[in-house]
C-alpha cells in the first residue's frame, strides 16, 4: 500500500536528508529559514491567470527543451538489449500522475518573470520515468560497441554548436568588464570627494559605502532624490528602459508600485547631456559609455 508505515518511514528519512543537505549547501544564507518563504511570496505576485497565449508559450517552451533529450532516451530504448527495469509498474503509474499534476499546475498560470528554467525539474523527473518505462528491443540487434559509437554520434550531431554558443556567452559576460571597473572607479572618487550616491541594481559601487555614502533601490523618483539628499546618481541604462514606456509591462507594474514615478525621473535622464528636475536642480552627466552605464552629479 501506498503508505505504509515503512513508506512513510523512508518519507520522513528522505525529507530529514534533504533538510540537512539543504542547510549545509546553501550555508550560511539557509539559516535565515524565512528568506526563502518570503522569495516564493514575492514571486508569487508575478503569477496571473492563464490565457491561449501562456498555456502555447508553456507548450512551446517543453517542446523546446524535451524534443531531443527525448529522442536520445528512446534511441537507447531502440539499440540496446532488454535490461531489468528499476521502477515498478505501480511506480511508474504514480510518477507519471505526479508529472500531469506538475505539468497542469504550470500552465495553469500566466508567469510574467523569466520562467523558462521552471520545467527544468520536471522535465527531469519525466526523462527518468521514460528511460525506466521504455523496453530495450535492441531491434538492430546492435553489439554495445555499435551502439554506443552510434548514441555518440547522435550526441555529437545535437551537440554541434555548444562550444561556441559558451564562448560566445562568455564574451558577452565579460565585455563590459573594463566598463564597470572604471564605473566603479568613478563613484569611489565621488565617493572620497563626499558626494552622496543613489545607485541603479546592477552598478559597481563599493559595497563598503552601501547605507552610508552609497544607496541602491529597485525605483527612483524625484521626491526620493529630494529627500535622501543625493548629490550622485549612478544610472544602469539596461535596468532603467524598463520604466521608459509611458506604459511598462505587467511584470514592472506589480513589482513596483510607484512605476509612474519611476517612469517620470528615468525619463528626464534619457539620452541628454544636462538634465533639471522639477524642482529646478541641475544634473550633469560625467560618466557614459556603451555598457550602459552613467553617472549624473549635480551642479553646486
Amino acid at each position: 500500500p501506498p503508505l505504509s508505515k515503512k513508506s512513510v518511514k523512508r518519507l520522513l528519512f528522505f525529507v530529514a536528508v534533504m533538510f540537512v543537505s539543504y542547510l549545509a549547501i546553501g550555508f550560511p544564507q539557509t539559516f535565515v529559514l524565512d528568506r526563502p518563504i518570503r522569495f516564493l511570496l514575492q514571486q508569487n505576485r508575478f503569477s496571473v491567470a492563464p490565457d491561449v497565449e501562456s498555456v502555447l508559450s508553456w507548450l512551446s517552451l517543453f517542446w523546446t527543451q524535451l524534443w531531443l533529450p527525448t529522442g536520445l532516451v528512446v534511441a537507447i530504448g531502440l539499440l540496446l538489449k532488454e535490461t531489468t527495469t528499476t521502477i515498478s509498474r505501480q511506480a511508474r503509474y504514480r510518477l507519471g500522475a505526479l508529472i500531469l499534476v506538475a505539468f497542469c499546475l504550470m500552465i495553469s498560470r500566466k508567469i510574467l518573470s523569466p520562467y523558462s528554467y521552471y520545467t527544468f525539474p520536471l522535465n527531469s523527473l519525466f526523462l527518468l520515468v521514460l528511460a525506466c518505462s521504455l523496453p530495450r528491443l535492441n531491434l538492430f540487434r546492435v553489439t554495445k560497441g555499435l551502439a554506443t559509437i552510434v548514441l555518440l554520434a547522435v550526441w555529437w550531431w545535437a551537440g554541434q554548436g555548444m562550444g561556441q554558443s559558451f564562448q560566445e556567452n562568455l564574451e558577452k559576460l565579460t565585455a563590459c568588464r573594463e566598463a564597470a571597473r572604471s564605473a566603479y572607479g568613478t563613484i569611489n572618487q565621488l565617493v572620497a570627494e563626499g558626494e552622496k550616491v543613489w545607485s541603479d541594481p546592477y552598478f559597481p559601487v563599493p559595497t563598503l559605502e552601501l547605507g552610508k555614502s552609497v544607496q541602491m533601490d529597485w525605483a527612483k523618483s524625484w521626491e526620493g532624490m529630494r529627500n535622501g539628499g543625493f548629490t550622485v546618481v549612478a544610472l544602469n541604462r539596461n535596468f532603467y528602459q524598463r520604466y521608459l514606456p509611458i506604459e511598462p509591462t505587467d511584470y514592472v507594474k506589480r513589482d513596483v508600485k510607484e512605476w509612474k514615478e519611476a517612469g517620470e525621473f528615468y525619463r528626464a535622464f534619457e539620452g541628454l547631456d544636462r538634465s533639471v528636475s522639477p524642482s529646478g536642480q541641475v544634473f550633469n552627466r560625467v560618466l557614459s559609455d556603451s555598457c550602459g552605464f552613467e553617472v549624473w552629479k549635480t551642479e553646486k
